[in-house]
């Protein structure tokens, strides 16, 4: 098997948030941080911050005219997608798992 990149082109059909939807990185290399009393510890920077910065990691599943497939959806990707950063998505005042659920009923609304 050889590696490289593929390119799927699909409709998101359903968010998988009974998973967490997203972890808090950090603030320089996006990997995940460690909660110590107020601070952060990043492991691969090792390096304590007073803050973290919450990133996506969500599981969706998409469909193309073949079948099915779950994908996990990165933090950039996840952002170009649905227009707002994690951060600003945990910022709003309605819980995030509903804000996307709402999304993801609107992009299917918006196609019919």
């Amino acid at each position: 098997m050889e590696k490289g990149q593929i390119w799927i082109v699909a409709t998101v059909v359903n968010l998988q948030l009974e998973k967490e939807w997203s972890y808090l990185g950090c603030k320089r290399c996006s990997k995940k941080v460690d909660k110590i009393g107020s601070k952060f510890h990043c492991k691969k920077c090792d390096r304590l911050d007073s803050s973290a910065t919450h990133r996506y990691k969500l599981q969706v599943q998409v469909m193309d005219r073949t079948g099915f497939i779950s994908l996990l959806l990165w933090d950039r990707e996840a952002t170009i997608l649905i227009g707002k950063s994690a951060d600003e998505l945990n910022e709003i005042s309605i819980e995030p798992r509903f804000y996307l659920i709402i999304w993801l009923d609107k992009k299917c609304l918006s196609r019919e």
